[in-house]
Parts: C-alpha cells; sequence; structure tokens
C-alpha cells in the first residue's frame, strides 16, 4: 500500500482512534477517569456521526456516476476549435445555443453572465437585449429544474444533508475543547485539530503522516511524548490496514 495515504483513509482512521487502552501508559489517574467518562459518549457520537459522513460520500460517489455530464460540474467555455476551456463551474451546460462571450463561447452559463451581457448590449438595443436575457433565464430556470428532478431520482446526497453532520460534529468538537484537561482530552484535542486541519488542505500530494506530526508537535506538550507516539503508532496501523 502507498505510504501516502488517501485524504478519506487517514480521515476514517484518525475518527476511529479509540479513546481505550490508554491505561498502558501507566499515567491515568482517578481524576483522568473522571474526565474519559465525560469524554467517552461525546467521542463516540462524533466518530458516529463522521462514519455517516462518509457513507454520504460513498453514496455520492457512487451515483454521481448515473447522471449525464451536462449535470456535471465542467468547464464554463468552449473555444472556436470545440476544445472546453475556462475554470470548472457547477451550473449546467446549456440546453440552448451556445452564447457568444469574446472570443469564445458560454457553456455554462450564470445568471451573472446573463446579466453581464445583457448590460453590455442594452444601451444600443434594450428591447432584444432584454427579451434575449428573458429566453437566457428561461432556459437555464429550466435545465436546473431538470437537474434537480434527476438528482431526487437517483437518491443523490445533496449539501443539507452534509450540513446537518457537519453542524452536529462542529457543537461536540466544541464541547470537547473546552473540557478540562488531561492526556485524553490532549489526544482528542490532536486529532480533532488533525482532521480539521487536514480538511482545509489543498494540496493533495502532501504526506498525511507529515500532518500528522506536525499536529502532534502543535497540540501535545512535551509531558506527554508516550501518548504521541501512542497516537501517532495507532493511526500509522490503521493507515496500513
Amino acid at each position: 500500500m502507498s505510504k501516502t495515504p488517501s485524504r478519506r483513509l487517514i480521515l476514517q482512521g484518525a475518527a476511529s482512534l479509540p479513546l481505550v487502552g490508554y491505561s498502558a501508559l501507566s499515567f491515568r489517574s482517578a481524576a483522568d477517569n473522571g474526565r474519559v467518562d465525560e469524554l467517552q459518549p461525546l467521542w463516540l457520537r462524533r466518530r458516529d456521526l463522521i462514519s455517516r459522513s462518509c457513507e454520504l460520500d460513498r453514496i455520492w460517489l457512487e451515483r454521481r456516476s448515473q447522471l449525464p455530464e451536462w449535470c456535471l460540474p465542467g468547464p464554463k467555455y468552449q473555444n472556436s476549435d470545440g476544445n472546453r476551456t475556462g475554470s470548472v463551474v457547477g451550473w449546467p451546460e446549456t440546453c440552448g445555443d451556445l452564447i457568444a462571450d469574446g472570443d469564445k463561447w458560454l457553456l455554462r452559463p450564470s445568471p451573472r453572465d446573463f446579466r453581464r451581457l445583457h448590460d453590455s448590449e442594452a444601451g444600443l438595443h434594450a428591447e432584444s437585449a432584454y427579451a434575449r436575457y428573458l429566453e437566457w433565464m428561461r432556459l437555464l430556470r429550466s435545465r436546473l429544474r431538470e437537474r434537480r428532478v434527476l438528482i431526487a431520482k437517483i437518491g443523490l446526497p445533496i449539501t443539507s444533508d452534509w450540513k446537518v453532520l457537519d453542524t452536529e460534529i462542529e457543537s461536540i468538537e466544541r464541547t470537547i475543547l473546552n473540557l478540562p484537561a488531561c492526556p485524553y482530552i490532549g489526544a482528542a484535542r490532536l486529532i480533532i485539530a488533525f482532521r480539521n486541519r487536514r480538511i482545509k488542505s489543498t494540496t493533495e500530494d502532501r504526506d498525511e503522516l507529515d500532518l500528522l506530526k506536525a499536529s502532534i508537535h502543535a497540540y501535545l506538550s512535551g509531558e506527554t511524548p508516550n501518548l504521541s507516539r501512542f497516537i501517532l503508532e495507532s493511526i500509522s496501523h490503521d493507515l496500513e490496514i
């Protein structure tokens, strides 16, 4: 297996890191026991929510392939050679004639594009420019309705499905971060920080374990080196499964 695991794999590994078995490290106290009892239900709930989010990811990837290409994000323009170009946008492909925009054609126009083109023509041909604008918007609304029907038909998860899970995960994480400090809370804070840092990373070829090591140094003090090693070894083991 590659030593640079996928984003999803490391998040699953970090999310599933158990908060049991730490007694082997021989620094658990009576005070720690009470804090772990407070942490455990929060951690298990968070793990369940992350698992459900991962399942939504799996369903989305599986069912997304059932959509026609015009529904999917793609290049905004088509050039005179017929090649698609420009930034990838989420608007559907137009179902009418391609719209000229400078030396290119708009393939996935947005309402802002329509307004911009309308405004550029309205000074000379106000009536015809407005009529074209209304027709463009009618076609776009029709295309969006058609896409919504297809998405509902195949049961593709939508943003709000993740949002409700993410909101509760964030609430649980805030609660954990405010719990009184102990090595186990420190471990939980580390994993939360690492997961959130990895999600925000936009460089796909970053080495995941290097990020984990950086998080350990940033979020655990030098007084808990055994815990640091334990976390690193545990997550590294999960990644090799």
